[in-house]
């Protein structure tokens, strides 16, 4: 049976009740246009499955997996073991590619214009937003993300893209980035995470291929934790015939 996914239930919750300011028109347009140049799925779009392979560090767990939707994801393991952390990548994963209309994350509140960085370009702060979320936008594409929650203040640097469109409408999807991770009291960097994506195109549809995470983390003695989560023999899903 396929559960319901926490991470987008939790996002579309958020949004749904967060305050709306106008913003400013400049920066509503500069967000609303690299929004309208983010590689998503087709609404239409009725989901995959795939065959899974989830390796972290060295151990190796075989799955099925298959989703409708972001919210709505079944992985069948070979092998028990804790997921959580993968499951939380498969959510953020699909909800990124879903049509905005279904997944309904975006947030709907204005923006203003924050400084420039000549490297991850224009910063547009979120008015009101409760995370104080704001991105850095250049050339259409959104090349810094940052927020806090509770204790934890993270950017997020994304240094490549992949393009899925045309050259007349580019529609881009991180392919190369970082986190970072701060703790917002004592203002140590607590954790980094660098993220490679990569997509195949599966009957005029970028999927998930794999996704390979390396993780060093603020511990008493040295840690790299590399995992990577694998794709392979998808078939798309359709209704059935009437």
């Amino acid at each position: 049976m396929a559960s319901t996914s926490v991470f987008v239930e939790n996002a579309a919750n958020e949004v749904a009740n967060e305050a709306v300011f106008a913003g400013d028109e400049k920066a509503n347009e500069l967000l609303a246009s690299a929004r309208r140049h983010i590689y998503h799925w087709p609404r239409f779009f009725e989901g995959f499955t795939a065959d899974l392979t989830f390796t972290m560090d060295g151990q190796v767990y075989q799955g099925h997996f298959r989703a409708s939707e972001s919210r709505r994801i079944e992985v069948k393991w070979e092998q028990e073991f804790d997921n959580r952390w993968m499951r939380f990548q498969l959510e953020e994963l699909l909800s990124h590619r879903e049509a905005p209309e279904r997944s309904k994350i975006a947030s709907k509140t204005g923006c203003e214009m924050g400084d420039y960085d000549p490297i991850y370009g224009q910063k547009i702060i979120f008015v009101g937003d409760k995370m104080g979320s704001f991105y850095r936008i250049q050339d259409k594409k959104i090349m810094q993300i940052g927020r806090s929650y509770g204790n934890t203040t993270f950017i997020i640097n994304i240094d490549s893209h992949h393009n899925f469109g045309t050259p007349g409408r580019p529609a881009y999807a991180a392919a190369d980035y970082t986190a970072f991770y701060w703790a917002k009291d004592s203002g140590r960097l607590t954790k980094t995470e660098t993220y490679r994506d990569a997509y195949e195109m599966i009957g005029g549809i970028a999927l998930p291929a794999e996704r390979r995470v390396s993780i060093a983390q603020d511990l008493s003695q040295e840690s790299l934790s590399i995992r990577q989560l694998k794709f392979r023999n998808f078939e798309l899903l359709t209704s059935p015939s009437i």
